[in-house]
C-alpha cells in the first residue's frame, strides 16, 4: 500500500515537473513583461534587459539580460524575493558574465515550486483511489497552469508571495492533518509565512491570520513559549515590511484618492460626503500624503 502511494505521488510529480519545464525552459518560453517593477529588484545588482530600449522590454518578455554599470541603481524597495534572487544572481555572475539568462531565475523559482508541490502530494493518501486521482489531477493542472508558471521567469515580488503561500498552505496542512514530528516543521511554517508576509507591503497584513496559526502549530507540539515567539516574530516582520515601504509609494495613496477615487464617486454634489460615510474614502490616504509619505 505504501509503495502504491509513493508510485502515484512520483508519477504526478514527474508530470508536474514536465509541465513546468516545458513551459519555462523549452522555447518558446513563457514569461511576463516588465511593467517597470523589475528595476526595483535587479537594479542593485547592475542587471538589466539587453534590449533596444525600455519600450521593447515592457512590450515583450525578453530572456536576455546583462550585467552593466549603466544598469546599476539602488532603490528603497525591499522584499523576500531578494532571498530567491541571490542564488540566481550568483550563478549568472560566476558562470556567464556579463550575460544573464532569466531562465536561471526561473530555475530557482521552479525548484522551490516543485518542492512545495511535492509537500502537497502526501495529503491525499487518506482518500479513496478515484478521489485521490481526481484531487491530484486537479491540483497538478491548477498549479502548473501558465497563469502561475509564467511568473517563474520574472523578477516580480509576487513570485515570492506565490511560493510563500504555497509552502504555508502545504506545511500548515501537513502539521494539522498529519502527525509530523520534529521542530523542523514548525520552523518551515514560520519561514514560509515570513517569505509570504515580507514579499510586498500589501501582504504584510496577512500576519493577522498567520500569527494565530503559528500559535496553534506550536501548541500541537507542546511548545507554547516558542509559539508566542514565532507569532511575535511574524508581527515584527510585518511591521518592518510596512515601515520599509518607500515614502514615494505611500504618497501614491494621496494621488489615488485625489485623482482617481474621488472623481469616480463624486458624480453629484453629495457624492464625496456619501462615499465618506460608506467608507469608500478614508482620511488615512490623505494624511499619508500630507505627512510626506510618513504615517
Amino acid at each position: 500500500m505504501h509503495l502504491r502511494h509513493h508510485l502515484v505521488e512520483a508519477a504526478f510529480l514527474v508530470i508536474f515537473c514536465a509541465l513546468v519545464v516545458t513551459q519555462s525552459f523549452v522555447a518558446p518560453v513563457v514569461s511576463l513583461a516588465n511593467n517597470g517593477d523589475f528595476g526595483k529588484m535587479i537594479g542593485r545588482f547592475g542587471l538589466g534587459a539587453r534590449s533596444d530600449g525600455l519600450d521593447s522590454a515592457i512590450a515583450y518578455a525578453p530572456t536576455a539580460y546583462v550585467f552593466h554599470p549603466a544598469r546599476y541603481f539602488v532603490t528603497d524597495h525591499m522584499s523576500s524575493e531578494l532571498l530567491l534572487m541571490l542564488p540566481a544572481i550568483f550563478i549568472g555572475w560566476e558562470y556567464a558574465p556579463p550575460e544573464f539568462d532569466i531562465r536561471i531565475m526561473g530555475a530557482v523559482h521552479a525548484a522551490v515550486l516543485v518542492i512545495g508541490f511535492a509537500l502537497l502530494l502526501p495529503l491525499s493518501r487518506g482518500l479513496s483511489q478515484w478521489r485521490r486521482l481526481i484531487v491530484l489531477s486537479s491540483v497538478t493542472l491548477v498549479v502548473s497552469d501558465v497563469h502561475y508558471v509564467s511568473h517563474l521567469n520574472s523578477f516580480y515580488t509576487d513570485v515570492a508571495a506565490l511560493l510563500g503561500l504555497l509552502f504555508t498552505i502545504a506545511v500548515g496542512l501537513r502539521l494539522v492533518l498529519e502527525d509530523c514530528q520534529g521542530r523542523s516543521w514548525p520552523i518551515a511554517f514560520c519561514v514560509s509565512a515570513f517569505v509570504l508576509i515580507a514579499s510586498k507591503p500589501q501582504h504584510a497584513f496577512l500576519v493577522v491570520c498567520l500569527s494565530p496559526l503559528a500559535l496553534v502549530v506550536a501548541g500541537r507540539f507542546g511548545r507554547n513559549r516558542r509559539g508566542y515567539m514565532a507569532a511575535a516574530s511574524l508581527i515584527l516582520v510585518s511591521i518592518a515590511t510596512l515601515a520599509l515601504t518607500p515614502a514615494v509609494e505611500r504618497a501614491m495613496n494621496l494621488y489615488s484618492a485625489t485623482f482617481i477615487r474621488i472623481p469616480q464617486v463624486a458624480q453629484s454634489p453629495r457624492g464625496v460626503e456619501r462615499a465618506w460615510v460608506e467608507g469608500r474614502i478614508r482620511p488615512s490616504s490623505w494624511a499619508v500624503g500630507l505627512l510626506g509619505g510618513r504615517a
